[in-house]
Order: C-alpha cells, then sequence, then structure tokens
C-alpha cells in the first residue's frame, strides 16, 4: 500500500537501488553545497543517509491496499476541479476519504468546491478570516470604527460593499480638508448603530445588506461571524477590537463527522483513513529560511556549539565556514519535510491518491514531493511523461496505480475500493422502505442545476414569513397582536443562530400585513372552502408529514393543512396549501412555479389521503404566494 515500508524501520532509500545517484540527481550544483563537508553529496544525501522511516505500529502485512497516480492541470481553478472529482469519485464508493493539504487556505477553497457539489464535508482546516475578503472587509469596518484614524482600514472599507450601510465614498473622493472629518462622522455612526442594536444585530443587518454581491463561501462565513457576534452581546458591552483579535485568532473550519475529511498534513498525524488523497505535490520539499542566526550543533540532544549571523548567498561565497551553519537548518528543515510526507502516505488503509500536475522540470533538478516520488519510481515517471505526452489530464482514471504490491503501468487499471469482508449480521429479514420527501423529485441536470444555490437574503427572509403565517389559523378571526409577532420574530432568531434586525422585521412585518390584505389573505378565510359542505373546518399551520405508503415512507411537513368534517367527526376533504415567499408576480411566471411544484403537492396529497383514509379526489392543492 505505502510507498515505504511500514512494518519495519529502514533507512531511506530514493531511487530505490540507486543511492549513489540521488545525492547529484535531485539537487542542483548550488544546493550540493548546502551541508557540512563531511556530507560528500550535499544536504541531500546527507539528510537520506540518516533519515529513517519509522516503524508504523498499526502496519498489517494483510492490508496491502492500493496506490493510484492521476495527471491533473497546471491551471490552479482547473486543478481545484480535478481533485474534487477524483474525491468525489472516492466518496461514492462509500469508503471514508482523508484530503491532506499543506496549507488551510486550501483546505477551505478544496472545502468550498465540494460544498458546491452538495457534498457532505468535514473542514478540520485553521483557515483565518484574512483569507476570506468579504469577512476581512467587517473586519475593517469594525476597526475603523474604533479607531477613526486607521487610514488604511478606512481606505479598505470605501472600497467595500459595506462603504454604502456607513456613509462613505471612494476616500480618495473625499476633499482633503474635510476627509478626516467626513471619516470621523461614518465612524461615530457606526459607534452608534452598535450601542442602540447591539454587534450581533448590527453584523447581522450588514450581512444582508452585501449578501447578494458575496458568493456561497462568503455568505457562510459572515454568517458565521454574525452568529459569534450574537454569543459576544451576551456578556455585555465589551470593546470591540477584542471582538476583531478572536475572529482573526479563530479557525473558520467546520468539523464534522463527514465521511470526507479535509485537514493539513500536520493535523493528521496519528490519524487513519480508509483512503487518502495528497492533492498538492508539486510545492518545494523544503525551503532555505533566512534567519538573524544560525546555530551549530553536532548532536541535536546537545547545546550548540557556535552560532553565526545570516548572511545571503553571495556573503556566503566568501567566507564558507557560514555556509556550514545555513547547510544545516537546511538539512533540518529538508528532514522535517521527508517525514511529514511519510506521514502523508502512511495514513491510509485501503487506498493512495497521489494527484500531480504536469512538469516540464526534470525530476533530477527540482526536490519536490512530485519529483522526488517520480525519481524514487522509475516506472512512475514513465508513466507520468507518458500521460503528459496523451492529455491524460482529461483523462476519468489513474495513470499508474500499483495494486497488492505489484506495478500496473496500464492508464485504465481499475481503482475500486478494496474492502474488507466480515461475518454480516443479520437484522431484519425486509428491505427497509424507501424514504422519500416531496420535496426531492427526478430532475436532470447537474446537482448545480438540480439544487441551484439560494441567496442567504431569499432563504432568511421566508424562514421568518413563514413563522408569521403560523400566526393565523382563520384571519376573520382577527390578525395575530403585537406580542405573538415578537415571538415569532424571536422563534425565527433561534431558528436562524442569528439575531433579526429592527429594520429588517419591520420590513418584513409590512409584507406578512400587505399580503394578509390581498388574495393570499382570501385563501386562509373559511369561506374559501365554502363549496366543500362540510360541518367542521379546522386550519393545522406546520403539520408533519410521516406515513407509509406503496411507494415508500413520505416524511416532510405542510405549511398549511386544512380539513373538513361531516357531522360525525369524519375527515371527507383536504386542503394542502404552500407558502412561496419568492418574488414571483407576473402570471406566466406564477403559472410555471405551479407546474414545478405540483409533483411536490401530489407527493403530499399521497401522504395526506393514506393518513387520514380519503379518496385523493377530496383533497385540493394549491401555492400561495406572499406579495
Amino acid at each position: 500500500m505505502c510507498l515505504v515500508p511500514r512494518g519495519r524501520t529502514q533507512r531511506l532509500q530514493v531511487p530505490l537501488s540507486n543511492a549513489r545517484r540521488f545525492p547529484t540527481s535531485l539537487c542542483s550544483e548550488r544546493d550540493s553545497r548546502r551541508l557540512l563537508p563531511a556530507g560528500r553529496g550535499g544536504p541531500v544525501a546527507e539528510v537520506c543517509s540518516q533519515w529513517h522511516c519509522p516503524k508504523h505500529e498499526s502496519a498489517r502485512k494483510d492490508l496491502q491496499g492500493d496506490v493510484a497516480a492521476w495527471l491533473s492541470s497546471q491551471d490552479d481553478d482547473e486543478h481545484l476541479q480535478r481533485v474534487a472529482d477524483i474525491i468525489e469519485s472516492r466518496a461514492v464508493s462509500g469508503a471514508g476519504v482523508g484530503v491532506l493539504c499543506p496549507t488551510n487556505r486550501q483546505v477551505a477553497d478544496l472545502a468550498h468546491q465540494l460544498r458546491m457539489r452538495g457534498l457532505m464535508v468535514s473542514e478540520e482546516g485553521a483557515g483565518s478570516a484574512a483569507s476570506i475578503p468579504a469577512v476581512a472587509a467587517l473586519l475593517d469596518l469594525l476597526r475603523f470604527a474604533s479607531h477613526p484614524g486607521d487610514r488604511a482600514a478606512a481606505y479598505r472599507v470605501s472600497h467595500s460593499p459595506f462603504a454604502a450601510s456607513c456613509g462613505l465614498v471612494a476616500m480618495e473622493t473625499i476633499d482633503r480638508k474635510g476627509r478626516s472629518s467626513a471619516l470621523e462622522h461614518a465612524a461615530l455612526a457606526i459607534r452608534q448603530r452598535i450601542g442602540a442594536d447591539g454587534l450581533g444585530e448590527m453584523i447581522a443587518d450588514l450581512v444582508g445588506e452585501v449578501g447578494e454581491v458575496c458568493d456561497a463561501r462568503e455568505q457562510f462565513s459572515l454568517r458565521r461571524v454574525a452568529e459569534r457576534a450574537a454569543i459576544w452581546d451576551l456578556d455585555g458591552p465589551r470593546d470591540v477590537m477584542d471582538f476583531v483579535r478572536i475572529i482573526e485568532q479563530a479557525g473558520f473550519g467546520s468539523p464534522s463527522d463527514a465521511p470526507i475529511r479535509l485537514m493539513t498534513q500536520h493535523k493528521a498525524k496519528g490519524l487513519e483513513f480508509d483512503e487518502v488523497v495528497l492533492p498538492w505535490l508539486d510545492g518545494t520539499l523544503a525551503k532555505v529560511r533566512t534567519a538573524p542566526c544560525y546555530p551549530l550543533t553536532f548532536d541535536p540532544l546537545e547545546p550548540a556549539v557556535a552560532m553565526a549571523p545570516g548572511m545571503s548567498a553571495e556573503q556566503r561565497e566568501h567566507a564558507p565556514v557560514l555556509e556550514a551553519f545555513q547547510n544545516q537548518g537546511y538539512a533540518a528543515s529538508l528532514a522535517d519535510a521527508l517525514s511529514l510526507l511519510y506521514v502523508s502516505v502512511t495514513r491510509p488503509r485501503l487506498g493512495l491518491h497521489l494527484v500531480l500536475r504536469p512538469s516540464t522540470k526534470d525530476p533530477d533538478e527540482t526536490l519536490t514531493p512530485a519529483t522526488l516520488l517520480r525519481a524514487a519510481i522509475p516506472e512512475l515517471n514513465q508513466e507520468f511523461i507518458r500521460a503528459m505526452d496523451e492529455g491524460g489530464d482529461q483523462s476519468s482514471e489513474p495513470f499508474w496505480t500499483r495494486s497488492g504490491g505489484d506495478f500496473q503501468t496500464g492508464g485504465a487499471a481499475a481503482t475500486a475500493t478494496h474492502v474488507r469482508k466480515v461475518s454480516p449480521v443479520r437484522v431484519r429479514i425486509d428491505a427497509p422502505p424507501r424514504v422519500v420527501s416531496p420535496s426531492a423529485r427526478e430532475q436532470s441536470g447537474s446537482i448545480s442545476q438540480r439544487w441551484p444555490l439560494i441567496p442567504g437574503r431569499a432563504r432568511r427572509d421566508g424562514f421568518v414569513l413563514h413563522e408569521l403565517f403560523r400566526l393565523v389559523r382563520w384571519l376573520e378571526d382577527g390578525t395575530p397582536d403585537a406580542a405573538d409577532v415578537e415571538r415569532a420574530f424571536d422563534e425565527a432568531a433561534l431558528q436562524l443562530g442569528r439575531p433579526i434586525g429592527r429594520d429588517l422585521r419591520a420590513e418584513l412585518q409590512c409584507r406578512f400585513e400587505r399580503s394578509l390584505e390581498g388574495p393570499l389573505g382570501d385563501a386562509l378565510r373559511r369561506q374559501a372552502h365554502a363549496a366543500w359542505a362540510v360541518d367542521t373546518l379546522e386550519a393545522i399551520p406546520e403539520h408533519p408529514m410521516l406515513v407509509q405508503t406503496d411507494s415508500g415512507v413520505i416524511r416532510g411537513r405542510i405549511d398549511r393543512l386544512v380539513i373538513g368534517r361531516n357531522a360525525s367527526g369524519t375527515i371527507t376533504r383536504a386542503a394542502i396549501l404552500d407558502f412561496k415567499t419568492g418574488s414571483v408576480r407576473a402570471d406566466e411566471a406564477r403559472s410555471a412555479a405551479r407546474a414545478w411544484y405540483q409533483p411536490q403537492l401530489d407527493r403530499y396529497a399521497e401522504g395526506v389521503a393514506a393518513l387520514f383514509g380519503i379518496a385523493p379526489d377530496s383533497i385540493e392543492t394549491g401555492l400561495l404566494f406572499v406579495e
């Protein structure tokens, strides 16, 4: 399974049987002088002669596994899509997948791509706020509010979507004489808004205002900042800059129990996965770090015997002894990098996937994880070159595999995951019933076409309006009072996990009351069902649905269910009404919406018929469009 033996300790051999060629083949002539004179082949040879593959305690002789190498694109965006394709293809097979990246930024970018495909991802990186432009702009706004003299933050805010919210225009367009006064006035307005509404509510309002110009990842991150701000407010007034520092230090990952786990290579130490994907293998394996001074030691457990100042390569040419100090620092970095690569390739139990990008560089001259592996495994290098010549980055198959300890150089080798077989415990005879959600329907097209991302603001408004319509049983009995409306807003805020600002509450309440005065309000009166000729009518908001039918188990929730009973109390009629809060005003658009949602309503009708034992033709369905 692994590219280095897991069950015993041995010295590193790269290439596997040609240690003599390795010192000069994987480093340049200049690199070969980075270690003390005792290292004849330079730092790479010195490190490889001393570095050992430590024993992997969890290794099992009967667990061979597969290694597959994939060719990706040199373009960063295409490479990200290619890696997502590979991960998705492995995840659908049912395997647990660990994706190990060099940096937290790569973890965050890849997690976003996978979420856009509808995949459940455990993002275990510690991505910083600065890597998300919308969050960085929001933090700049808070810095500017606390310190109007922070001209750098003010400039960035004035060129961000938040500028209109605080009354700023591009800072360079403000007259110099009045610039300080204008900035002070804008900062004061933000502080007053925080004082009146609280930091959480103010940020929630800002997030709503800029949601339409943010992508999905930015919307998700801004909402998380708003949630933390709401918790921050619970302890009373505090310095806003303390909140800024907390967000800057907090990780924006979202760990979960999802089968796809994304993390950095460092964080994978001590963990194991069914399969592991290594997407970024083309970065420099070890970098020469410039430091003010370098220690020299002949034993890592002993104190340094000498210190030397850090100097440029040109200066070290005239002082070879200074080169010795630099060499030892480089050797330490290289040994650490080799250890990290070893950790990465020994994490999988069943399958290892190496993603290589096209490169014209000779592996004898460039030291990266990819070129090291290519130089160590000649068959891999040969197939890599062949795949590049044949455009292998477009193939849906790996260009090289090693299975069960034997090399396979065919590009179409099987990549199925080996699953350990155990004796199953049979707990039931019949297959479990198929659970169907009425909102889930068979559609063609890609995942993004079948489930288009609903803008965060529209989704939030729809959720709040549904809470308000829950208050109405029969409109002729009266409209909800102020206390009930306030409780509905509070309940919606709890469900959303963020506060609902005062202005937004007023806007949605106005929209709710305006809808009650139109055709929607007529549908909420008893007169709308006068033709039923029943003795009693009952309106049930948010009716839960879980019922067994011939086609499976139907599970969902009906926005408004109206049932009619005869004199004996038997249910004879029913109506299923679904609120739609999107902006759909044209007749043709409403007709299209009815056609689109009719299969969903038919599924609900099937469930109601089975639940109450009434004829399907006695059930009405319809959409209620909120103005």
